[in-house]
């Protein structure tokens, strides 16, 4: 995997002013992103 440049999530997070369920719903989006591709380099 390689290592994608930008913002941390957090800052992200607070820069949008998300609240939340928006905070959760896009961790787990993040965290589903992440496991398909881990299981596609397998």
């Amino acid at each position: 995997m390689e290592l994608v440049r930008g913002i941390r999530i957090t800052d992200y997070f607070d820069q949008e002013k998300l609240g939340t369920k928006e905070r959760l719903d896009l961790f787990i989006k993040v965290c589903q992103a992440s496991e398909h591709s881990t299981r596609r380099t397998l």
